[in-house]
């Protein structure tokens, strides 16, 4: 369990991480657009739209790149955490049944012991009358 709140908060740090380069980007693309509108005196430089587009263009694409990455990210470990649990559930069915096994034979041992007026029910009809009466 401790191992995997660390898996965990590797993946959150990641994810912090690719989002502080992401708003690095975003603000180097600021940074550019207002040394481009300080520098644009004359009319030989290329229009602040030409320049803008290709930024917000690779600035969009960084945040769709880290976007899906988090999506691909949280879907893996929503799998691994069904497996899990589906592994979990078949380990306690199987302690389950065990202990119902268990719980029979002591009933047989019991019974052997024992007259007919006085015989212990068998844990599965158990299991069914009481789930008869709790309906």
């Amino acid at each position: 369990m401790c191992m995997e709140l660390e898996k965990i908060n590797l993946e959150i740090k990641k994810i912090n991480d690719e989002k502080k380069a992401v708003l690095a980007v975003q603000f180097a693309a600021e940074a550019t657009l207002r040394r481009v509108h300080a520098a644009q005196k004359d009319d030989e430089m290329p229009s602040i739209e030409a320049i803008i587009a290709p930024l917000e263009a690779e600035l969009k694409l960084s945040r769709l790149e880290a976007k899906a990455a988090t999506v691909d990210d949280l879907q893996n470990r929503n799998q691994d955490l069904t497996e899990q649990i589906e592994e979990d559930k078949r380990i306690l069915d199987h302690e389950l049944d065990r202990a119902k096994i268990f719980a029979n034979r002591v009933v047989i041992v019991t019974n052997d012991s024992k007259d007919a007026t006085d015989k212990v029910m068998p844990v599965k009809q158990w299991l069914e009358e009481r789930k008869y009466y709790q309906a």
